[in-house]
């Protein structure tokens, strides 16, 4: 039985809490505590996904410790990366962590080694030592350790990098004899462009809700900005563009590689597949001029389509940016749908000839039925409350009778 514990500080990565029981512990080797805590070797265990919270749950039973879903929910990267899973919600996510599936936790996020985008040391911020130096003792901070982040939230100073190994296979308490590595020299705009990946990333780490249905202004965004042309993503250009926006010292600084980047998510946006990593989502919105919190708000363009495809736009929601929406390509040409959610019809158009077809839902049928035959109302009167022209009512009559 474990005879102690260490309890958690705010903002303490699982890794910290694990090396300051292996300290206390005095055991001779990190698989020995592996063992002691997981019943597993060192060599399998990964920091930023934990999936042994279950684990370390039922060995610390006899103490008044957290339970594996607080584990993951406080002391794990979970909140980084659930927020814009759209097709594997909160309980599959988190699911997984609990049931140990390592594997298969990179493959429901984003169908590759999300691991590569950590940074390959642990960051720490010198400000934040000397304070809890004086406090009680330092320790790694997950706030300083999520992908992207280069600078301390509380102090806004550059993080140092340690010469401890993200993901390695030592458990290494923050102390004065851990080594940093020379911060790079970049230009004030590298800098600048530095603090508001950092400021992002904390946004979606600490943002309440997941925001992975708000991700659809995306091909709006490319079309305001000049690189939708003739219904088709100038991709040379948008490649370009990002390329140069992004120099490679912040590139090596923040270990990615920018032409990956940027093809990832004009696959991923051509397929409306929201399976895009956090970091690189960011950065492009950074590119954009713009900020996660904007998928928030209301979008001027009153549909999807209403500039990019479609002429006309659903009457209901009068110029609110609709979500549930699909936009494709098929071959190099762009189409799509939309179903507006009060009235239930589909918008949709073509992908040769760009006509707009409607499809009119139950809501709406049942609406005209109700008007028509019960209330009893004009066709003037059912129009005006249903927002349609004569023209729509009539067709949507024809269209029913046949």
């Amino acid at each position: 039985m474990i005879g102690y514990f260490p309890t958690p500080y705010k903002d303490e990565f699982i890794y910290s809490i694990l090396a300051r029981y292996h300290q206390i512990s005095s055991n001779k080797s990190e698989h020995i505590t592996a063992n002691e805590l997981f019943t597993i070797s060192m060599r399998e265990i990964n920091m930023d996904l934990f999936p042994y919270a279950k684990k370390l749950e039922n060995r610390l039973k006899h103490f008044d410790f957290c339970n594996a879903v607080e584990i993951i929910e406080k002391y794990s990267f979970f909140n980084y990366y659930y927020k814009l899973l759209s097709y594997a919600p909160n309980n599959r996510f988190q699911s997984l962590m609990l049931e140990e599936r390592s594997g298969w936790i990179g493959n429901e996020l984003y169908r590759h080694d999300i691991s590569q985008y950590n940074d390959k040391y642990y960051k720490f911020c010198l400000d934040c030592f000397e304070e809890d130096l004086k406090i009680d003792l330092p320790y790694w901070r997950i706030s300083h350790n999520l992908p992207g982040v280069t600078y301390c939230n509380r102090h806004n100073c550059k993080l140092v990098r340690s010469d401890v190994k993200f993901n390695g296979k030592k458990f290494v308490v923050l102390s004065n004899e851990v080594k940093i590595s020379d911060i790079p020299l970049l230009s004030d705009y590298e800098e600048e462009l530095l603090k508001l990946i950092t400021e992002e990333t904390n946004y979606i780490f600490n943002c309440k809700e997941n925001i992975s249905e708000y991700v659809t202004p995306y091909i709006s965004y490319l079309y305001d900005l000049g690189y939708i042309e003739d219904y088709t993503i100038n991709e040379k250009k948008l490649k370009e563009h990002f390329m140069y926006f992004y120099s490679d010292n912040i590139c090596k600084v923040l270990n990615i590689n920018k032409d990956y980047v940027i093809s990832h998510v004009i696959k991923k946006i051509k397929s409306v597949s929201k399976e895009i990593p956090p970091l690189f989502q960011i950065l492009f919105l950074i590119f954009c001029n713009k900020k996660i919190k904007d998928l928030k708000e209301n979008n001027p363009i009153s549909t999807p389509f209403n500039k990019v495809v479609l002429k006309n736009c659903c009457n209901c929601f009068n110029g609110i940016f609709i979500h549930n929406c699909s936009l494709r390509f098929r071959g190099k040409v762009l189409w799509g749908k939309y179903k507006c959610s009060i009235c239930e019809k589909i918008y949709e158009t073509d992908a040769k000839d760009k006509n707009l077809s409607v499809r009119y839902g139950v809501k709406f049928s049942e609406q005209v039925m109700e008007l028509l035959f019960i209330e009893d109302l004009s066709v003037s009167e059912i129009c005006s409350k249903l927002h349609i022209s004569k023209t729509e009512l009539k067709n949507y009559l024809i269209t029913r009778n046949r």
